[in-house]
């Protein structure tokens, strides 16, 4: 989205959408304080889904789709919402969602936002589980003739049999093949958000409330979502904050949730949640399986970590090949209760264009979307290897292996371990594959 002409944010004139120019006001301002006896000139479609204020529906500018949603203000916007449109006007990345406008209608806030989405992560998520824990004899039957025969005689088939063909998984597969493709798919994820969660932080914003239901996608694309309670660092004397709103409790890093104060990595602890919930199905088990992970206290991650790491040290993993075991130890590093020793959202995305490496795949980046073919990572200033006099070159130093553990069967003799070094101004990281023959 880029803006046809320039001057203040909220009045900007005009805005367009992959070359549609939108005025959806009819008065050429993205921002419009309606009286409160005035009609909106926009007509309500489709319901889309809740929002934490209430419904968003779909509703049409010049031919293009967009998200309507509205918030009850009382009798005045907030900071809350004000941070919200400042942090999303600001934005311009393929995986963040983008603002097309907002108003006021007496006590409402609304926001017009691109693009529409088909359903959220956690939707597709649910789908692929549904899928797999269908009857072994339909996963032999041709989707179009066999699948959508069982599906129609269920509500709840027929919408996701619907909702996939929308994504693109194209209704001419098998049951089997719809599975595979829908794995892959959420597997591609991993990379978008990835992505997504660098460009943040790399522009000084914190999502703070990382979870699948934020996460939205279409048949050609992923974006990230609902940045109400976003923190922008860029404002602040500090990368630190210590109250305000927190999130959702299941994917609260350990430091929110003991209201400690918490930085860009309580992000990254989400976004490894939410890919250990993906790689553990995309890998064979269930979600009620991955569940069980989660079964203390509050069933949050921060508050089974011991459980979980538990299952990472000696559970029986199904793994499909080498790269799933760096992935899963890319996760453990996410998920570190320690904020200081999880990788940077930069480092993610990194070592999982590394990890995809080692798939045995034609897909050339399989953690990643075509859309993501040319890393954000390049849009990004250069960092030099080395300090400008080299004199660290010139200092002893030592290489340690450190956090070494089990990932599978002993009899498998598969272990994976982390390289220490005593100058990290020289190597950045180093990176060992060990491989049964």
């Amino acid at each position: 989205m880029k803006e046809a002409n320039s001057g203040d944010a909220s009045t900007t004139p005009c805005i367009s959408i992959n070359g549609t120019p939108l005025d959806w006001s009819g008065r050429l301002s993205s921002h419009v304080d309606f009286h409160k006896d005035e009609i909106l000139p926009l007509l309500q479609g489709r319901f889309l889904g809740y929002g934490i204020h209430g419904g968003v529906y779909e509703t049409t500018c010049n031919g293009v789709q967009l998200a309507w949603k509205r918030k009850f203000c009382r009798y005045r916007i907030g900071d809350r919402e004000r941070r919200e449109i400042e942090i999303i006007k600001r934005l311009d990345h393929r995986h963040i969602i983008q603002l097309v406008g907002t108003y006021t209608h007496g006590p409402f806030l609304g926001l017009l936002m691109w693009p529409v989405a088909t359903c959220d992560l956690a939707t597709f998520i649910e789908d692929l589980d549904w899928f797999r824990r269908m009857d072994g004899a339909e996963l032999n039957k041709d989707l179009h003739a066999g699948f959508f025969s069982v599906a129609d005689s269920s509500d709840e088939g027929s919408m996701r049999a619907a909702r996939l063909v929308a994504l693109g998984i194209y209704s001419h597969l098998t049951v089997a093949e719809v599975i595979r493709m829908t794995a892959a798919r959420l597997e591609h994820a991993l990379g978008c958000m990835a992505s997504a969660i660098a460009y943040l932080h790399y522009s000084g914003i914190k999502h703070k409330d990382l979870k699948p239901s934020n996460v939205l996608l279409s048949h050609n694309g992923l974006w990230v979502t609902d940045f109400g309670t976003a923190t922008d660092f860029s404002i602040l004397s500090r990368s630190t904050t210590e109250s305000g709103e927190r999130g959702t409790p299941k994917y609260f890093a350990p430091e929110v949730a003991a209201f400690a104060p918490s930085g860009r990595s309580a992000d990254i602890f989400s976004l490894g949640c939410i890919f250990l919930e993906i790689f553990t199905l995309c890998i064979g088990y269930s979600l009620e399986e991955t569940q069980r992970l989660r079964v203390h206290h509050d069933k949050s991650f921060q508050s089974n970590l011991d459980r979980i790491l538990e299952w990472f040290n000696f559970g029986r993993i199904s793994q499909r090949e080498p790269s799933d075991s760096h992935l899963l130890g890319l996760v453990r590093c996410m998920i570190d209760r320690n904020p200081a020793n999880r990788p940077t959202a930069q480092l993610v995305e990194e070592k999982l264009e590394l990890i995809g490496g080692l798939c045995n795949t034609a897909e050339s980046a399989p953690f990643f979307g075509s859309c993501c073919s040319t890393p954000m990572l390049a849009e990004q200033p250069a960092q030099a290897i080395l300090p400008p006099d080299h004199s660290l070159l010139k200092r002893e130093m030592t290489i340690s292996i450190g956090n070494t553990y089990l990932i599978r069967p002993p009899r498998l003799n598969t272990y994976v371990f982390f390289i220490i070094q005593s100058i990290p101004d020289i190597i950045a990281e180093v990176h060992i594959f060990l491989f049964n023959g």
